[in-house]
């Protein structure tokens, strides 16, 4: 009898093979994503703030590195802001790369505001409603949750000009500190994207103008974009290294 190697090329696909059909039959098995113990203080519709514990254990794994758990605990809250194009995972990503722990661990007091899962459902929905509605009640929330007025704000991608948004419309003068992180405040400067952005920018403020509409009177559910656009969107800004990770991750398998 002929035994094959597990490295072989049969072998790699075999396995690539199971370990798809276990991923579709079992997947919370593989699930280790958004693990961290929180409490649900605040929710609206599809939106909804989280409060973390404080961890438990002495010492926490960042990457490859132990480090200890402050015993102090700072009094200004930290709100983490997601972006709308990825879900809050993205700060608890895996029990040693999160975001969430590594600043429980340095005594912060951890908030974040989970946008939900937007579905063509939710249609109505507009920047008013993520800025003028739901981040004054979500930080609303977090002030009565946490007894402070101050609060400070750590968001990513969009999730940042959220924030910018929110800070410039409302004005409100107990965000002791905001941290964006890639957020893309001049879009025309992403790459392919923010060509495309550019070469439809000016023909289209010119019909505007011949027209006398503005697209801010155009109702909002004209111009939710589905969710696979928004993915070529983000592959676009760096179609190599979309592709590259695509092979990897087959290579991997």
């Amino acid at each position: 009898m002929k035994i094959r190697r597990k490295d072989s090329l049969t072998g790699k696909v075999l396995s690539a093979a199971v370990h798809a059909v276990e991923r579709r039959l079992f997947s919370e098995n593989f699930n280790v994503s958004n693990r961290t113990p929180f409490d649900t203080v605040h929710e609206d519709g599809i939106m909804s703030v989280r409060h973390y514990h404080p961890l438990a254990v002495d010492e926490i794994v960042v990457g490859t590195e132990p480090m200890s758990v402050a015993p102090e605990r700072h009094r200004i809250p930290v709100v983490l802001v997601p972006p709308l194009a990825a879900t809050s995972m993205i700060f608890d990503l895996l029990p040693q790369r999160s975001v969430v722990r590594y600043l429980l661990a340095r005594g912060f007091d951890v908030y974040l505001i989970d946008w939900g899962e937007v579905t063509a459902d939710h249609s109505n929905l507009s920047l008013e409603n993520y800025v003028l509605d739901w981040m004054p009640a979500a930080l609303d929330a977090v002030r009565r949750d946490s007894g402070e007025q101050d609060v400070s704000i750590f968001a990513y991608c969009m999730g940042g000009l959220l924030s910018l948004m929110y800070a410039a419309a409302t004005q409100d003068r107990h965000i002791r500190n905001m941290v964006t992180v890639a957020s893309p405040v001049d879009m025309h400067q992403m790459g392919i994207a923010g060509g495309v952005l550019s070469a439809i920018y000016r023909p289209a403020q010119v019909v505007s103008q011949a027209l006398n509409i503005s697209l801010l009177d155009m109702p909002a559910r004209y111009f939710h974009i589905p969710g696979w656009m928004n993915s070529l969107a983000f592959k676009l800004t760096n179609p190599v290294g979309s592709l590259v990770s695509s092979l990897e991750l087959l290579v991997n398998l």
